[in-house]
C-alpha cells in the first residue's frame, strides 16, 4: 500500500458550482449564502487548496453533467472538483501534489458488483492484489457464510483489506439448502469494519456449482435439465422476508426457468416496480428466452450480466438453443431501457481478472487464448454491446446495483476519490487495443493502492 503525505480535513466547498454551473445572478445569491452561514470567513476567502491535482489528463467522469474533462482536484479521500486544467489550477497551493499526467486516461475505479475474489483465490491479499493490479475499487463479495464474513471482518479490522467490500450474505447455500435468517444479526448496511458493508442477502435459485441450470431445454448435447431449487412458495418467503427486514435481495438465476420463477416471486410479493425499494437484484441471467427476457422494467429489479464469453471453448455439442437465448447481454439491454445493469466478473470462476479484457469481450464476443484471439461466428457476434454500455456497466451500473452510486462508480465532487490512471484512452483503440491497455495507478479514497508508473510516485510519502 502506496501512503500519502497526510491529509488536510476534507471540506467541501461549493466554489466549483459557484464558478462554473450556476447563472451570474444565482452564483451571486450562492456567495451571499456562503458568506452569511461562515462557509466563506468574515474577511477573505479560506484556504481551498487540494491535496492532490491530477491534470492534463482525458478523464471519463462517467457523469453526463460533467462529461471527459482535463484534471481532477482531490482532497482527503474525496474528489474536490473536476474540469479543465486551468480550472483546477485554482486547487493548487504550496502543499498541493501537482500530477501532469502527460495525456493519459482517468477513469472511475472499476465495480465488481458479484465476485469471489477475495475468498476463493487462496487468501484476501492475493486477491485484493488481483483487484487492485486491474483497475477495481469496489467489489461485492457473493457467498458469504459466517466464517467468511469472520475473515473478512478480521481483514477490514486490521487494514490489511483496502478495497470497498460488500457483502451478501446467504439464506441458502450453492445447493439451495436454506440456511436460516442468521443474516438479520447484522443490520442492513452495516459497516462491519474498515470498508466491509453488509449489503444483502443472497439465494441460490438454481444450479451451476451445485446441480444443473433450471433450463426450458438442453443447451448442450447430453447435458441434464434442471428444475428450480426451490418451490415457487417457498422462493416467494425468501423474497418476503428479506424485503420485510430492509435487506436488498441477490438472486442467483442462470436458467430461463430460474429466472421466470425469480420474476414471479417479486411480482407476487412486491407488486409491479415493486422490487425498485430496496434495488432487489436477479445476478447471472444467462438463458434469456422470450419468457423472461423483456420482464424486468416491469419489476423495478437490477441486474447483474457476466462481461466474459468463453468463445474458445466452443464446439458442435451445443446446441440451437444455446445459440438463440445463451450469453447475450443485448437482448434484456435492448428490451428493458428502465433496468440498470451492472457487470460482475464472478471471479475466479468465470474468465480473467480484467474488466478490460472483459470489455472487449462485451464489444466483440471474441476471447484471447494463449496469445491467439478466437472469433465469433455470426450468431455469436450478434451478442455483442457497445463499448460505452459496458464500460458504464462496470462503473456506474455495478455501483447502483450495490446502492452505492452516491459514493463511487463516477468521478464528481464529493464522491470518493476512486481513481483509475491507464496508459491509453480506453474509448479511442479499437477493440483489440483494449487488450494491451495497461493500469498504471489503482487510486482508492485518495490513496495510491497500486502503482506502476513513475508518475504516481510522487504520490509515495518517502
Amino acid at each position: 500500500m502506496m501512503k500519502l503525505r497526510k491529509p488536510r480535513q476534507f471540506t467541501f466547498v461549493a466554489r466549483s458550482i459557484v464558478r462554473t454551473r450556476w447563472s451570474g445572478q444565482w452564483r451571486a445569491l450562492l456567495a451571499g449564502c456562503l458568506l452569511v452561514v461562515g462557509a466563506c470567513g468574515p474577511s477573505s476567502e479560506p484556504e481551498n487548496f487540494a491535496d492532490i491535482v491530477l491534470t492534463n489528463a482525458i478523464v471519463y467522469t462517467q457523469d453526463p453533467a460533467y462529461g471527459t474533462v482535463e484534471a481532477v482536484a482531490i482532497t482527503g479521500d474525496r474528489i474536490t472538483d473536476v474540469g479543465t486544467a486551468q480550472e483546477m489550477s485554482e486547487y493548487i497551493g504550496p502543499d498541493t501534489e501537482l500530477i501532469d499526467l502527460e495525456a493519459r486516461t482517468v477513469i472511475p475505479g472499476f465495480v465488481d458488483a458479484h465476485t469471489h475474489i477475495l475468498t476463493d483465490t487462496g487468501s484476501v491479499s492475493v486477491g485484493q492484489r488481483q483487484a487492485l493490479e486491474v483497475g477495481i475499487t469496489t467489489i461485492a463479495e457473493g457467498f458469504v457464510d459466517r466464517e467468511r464474513l469472520e475473515t473478512l471482518r478480521l481483514a477490514g479490522d486490521s487494514g490489511e483489506l483496502r478495497l470497498r467490500t460488500n457483502l451478501y450474505l446467504i439464506r441458502t447455500d450453492n445447493c439451495g439448502n436454506d440456511q436460516g435468517r442468521w443474516y438479520e444479526e447484522f443490520r442492513p448496511g452495516e459497516m462491519l469494519s474498515g470498508r466491509v458493508r453488509v449489503a444483502g442477502v443472497k439465494v441460490f435459485a438454481d444450479g451451476g456449482t451445485c446441480g444443473p441450470f433450471a433450463i426450458s431445454e438442453p443447451y448442450r448435447d447430453g447435458v441434464d435439465v434442471g428444475v428450480p431449487f426451490a418451490t415457487q412458495e417457498i422462493m416467494n418467503s425468501y423474497v418476503e422476508d428479506a424485503d420485510e427486514a430492509g435487506y436488498q435481495l441477490l438472486v442467483h438465476a442462470i436458467g430461463d426457468l430460474a429466472i421466470d420463477q425469480v420474476m414471479d416471486s417479486y411480482l407476487e410479493v412486491l407488486g409491479p416496480g415493486g422490487a425498485a425499494r430496496l434495488n432487489h437484484r436477479i445476478d447471472h441471467n444467462i438463458f434469456q428466452t422470450p419468457a423472461v427476457s423483456g420482464r424486468y422494467d416491469e419489476l423495478g429489479v437490477s441486474v447483474a450480466l457476466f462481461g466474459w464469453l468463453g468463445t474458445c471453448r466452443l464446439d458442435p455439442d451445443f446446441t440451437d438453443f444455446w445459440y438463440d437465448y445463451a450469453d447475450d447481454p443485448s437482448i434484456p439491454i435492448e428490451q428493458n431501457p428502465n433496468t440498470v445493469f451492472g457487470w460482475h466478473g464472478d471471479d475466479p470462476w468465470v474468465g480473467p481478472v480484467s474488466p478490460l479484457w472483459e470489455m472487449f469481450s462485451l464489444e466483440t464476443r471474441a476471447e484471447p487464448r494463449d496469445g491467439e484471439i478466437c472469433r465469433p461466428d455470426e450468431r455469436v457476434a450478434k451478442k455483442a454491446i457497445s463499448r460505452q454500455k459496458a464500460f458504464d456497466m462496470m462503473t456506474t451500473g455495478s455501483s447502483f446495483l450495490l446502492n452505492q452510486s452516491h459514493l463511487v462508480g463516477s468521478l464528481m465532487p464529493g464522491k470518493y476519490a476512486d481513481i483509475v490512471i491507464l496508459s491509453d484512452d480506453l474509448m479511442a483503440v479499437d477493440a483489440e487495443g483494449l487488450l494491451d491497455i495497461q493500469v498504471e495507478m489503482t487510486m482508492i479514497g485518495g490513496i495510491a493502492e497500486y502503482c506502476a508508473s513513475e508518475l504516481c510516485q510522487a504520490l509515495v510519502t518517502p
